[in-house]
């Protein structure tokens, strides 16, 4: 499994921090689910932080957002570039006020001593301070301290999930068609980062899924030429096709990395055609049906109800 990085910087003009990713969003949420990790890394409100992902000029090492790495290999990355930003404020701070780095914490954007009265030091504050003694100033016109951190990050393993799949369906056997009666699932992705991410992702998996295993195929002509083209010929799924699902989760972390998270984005989608095609041979059973290929579409079935089974 290959590897992203991060790259987590405190800035003005706002003191806000800033986050750039190697992997771009496709409509996972990486703008939450990120700033979550570095805010909780850092010790700053969720609302300060900005995140860039998939721009080359500021993290030229990642591979894009494929085959459940984001979560484990960027967010991992991200985790430990915010350990490392917020151990530098810290030092920063307790050099500004005098005192230890060992007795200041970092909490909601406020660098304070641990013991009740001692001095205090806002991250607006730190950053629009002069840079400390010892340090160059900007050559870009900026003033002020800013602080960043690049981390690469490389899991030592696979940090996959795991889940059970099963599914309840009727099929019409004049009319070939299959009809979801219920559906659940169980999954688990170790620690669980936003609940509401993952358990839209888990169900865009399955609708994925349900739509392999009942609607949509490439189809060719004797000329090598598809004919599932557009949209108009190409079937997917709506939401009048996905049943409510019945799901659950267990939570495992992963020993694999710090956060204990695991790859989620194919959990829902693989377990789909195996589960309903599983679901369908159980139903037709008494017509000797055995499902070896899919979609099971309504000419399909019918076609296998005609046709009894030879032995593989």
């Amino acid at each position: 499994m290959r590897g992203s990085s991060a790259h987590c910087s405190p800035h003005r003009p706002r003191a806000s921090a800033r986050l750039a990713i190697g992997a771009p969003s496709q409509g996972q949420g990486h703008r939450t689910s990120m700033a979550q990790i570095a805010a909780d890394a850092i010790g700053v409100p969720l609302g300060v932080i900005d995140v860039t992902g998939g721009d080359t000029e500021a993290t030229p090492f990642g591979v894009g957002t494929i085959a459940s790495r984001t979560l484990v290999n960027a967010g991992n990355a991200t985790h430990r570039a915010g350990r490392l930003v917020r151990e530098k404020i810290i030092d920063a701070a307790s050099r500004r006020l005098g005192v230890p780095a060992d007795s200041l914490d970092l909490s909601d954007g406020v660098v304070a001593a641990k013991a009740p009265g001692g001095p205090s030091m806002d991250l607006a504050e730190l950053a629009g301070r002069a840079p400390l003694p010892g340090t160059p100033e900007p050559t870009d016109g900026r003033h002020g301290t800013e602080i960043s951190e690049t981390v690469h990050f490389r899991p030592p393993g696979f940090a996959v999930a795991s889940g059970a799949h099963a599914a309840v369906v009727e099929v019409d056997e004049h009319t070939g068609a299959v009809e979801i009666l219920h559906y659940a699932v169980v999954h688990d992705a170790g620690v669980i980062v936003k609940p509401m991410i993952a358990e839209g992702q888990v169900t865009g998996g399955i609708a994925q899924g349900i739509g392999g295993a009942l609607y949509e195929e490439m189809v060719y002509g004797p000329d090598g030429q598809p004919r599932t083209g557009t949209y108009m010929d190409y079937l997917v799924p709506t939401s009048s096709e996905i049943p409510d699902l019945d799901m659950d989760e267990l939570f495992t972390p992963s020993p694999m990395n710090d956060l204990g998270v695991k790859g989620l984005g194919e959990g829902g989608a693989i377990a789909p055609q195996a589960v309903l095609a599983n679901a369908v041979e159980n139903a037709l059973r008494p017509f000797g049906v055995v499902v070896r290929r899919g979609p099971l579409s309504p000419s399909r079935v019918r076609d296998l109800i005609r046709t009894p089974a030879t032995p593989a």
